[in-house]
């Protein structure tokens, strides 16, 4: 029957009352096929629909899962940018406060060996005169010749 109406169909030789659901063919004879193929063509025209919404869905979908794939992207790579900028920013201000530092560091030792140099010298000085062999003074009941000259310089040595 269906390849008799598609005939029917495609040579335009069939009368269809669209009302009645009715029809004749080329012989004349009464046809209740129409209703039939108006059944199946509905039918067939939702199985399109419910197919187009599939298709539609699924494209949706994967739609969906680009655009959070792409939000993910541009998120991890923006973090990992700024993750590299901070962190160079901050190991180059680490660098210049070390630096700093480390350099006043260095300055008060030199300032405290200076500052030792110029008492070990005073020192020094009382133990060669302590030894010297014709001093009859024993330590701690000592003088030292030129004890004012030499701890003034030692004191302006000093800072």
């Amino acid at each position: 029957l269906k390849e008799h109406s598609e005939e029917d169909s495609h040579s335009g030789s069939s009368n269809v009352d669209k009302s009645s659901g009715t029809g004749t063919d080329a012989s004349g004879n009464g046809s209740t096929t129409e209703s039939r193929r108006t059944g199946s063509s509905e039918d067939d025209t939702q199985a399109i629909k419910n197919a187009l919404a599939r298709q539609e869905t699924k494209q949706v979908f994967r739609l969906r899962v680009l655009v959070i794939l792409v939000l993910i992207a541009a998120a991890t790579s923006i973090s990992v940018t700024i993750y590299f900028i901070i962190q160079s920013a901050d190991m180059e201000q680490f660098q210049l406060q070390y630096e700093g530092t480390a350099n006043k560091l260095v300055d008060a030792l030199q300032l405290a060996l200076v500052d030792m140099a110029a008492i070990s010298g005073i020192a020094v000085n009382a133990i060669v005169e302590a030894v010297e062999e014709d001093k009859t003074e024993t330590w701690p009941f000592l003088t030292m010749s030129d004890f004012q000259e030499r701890a003034g310089s030692a004191r302006r040595t000093s800072g």
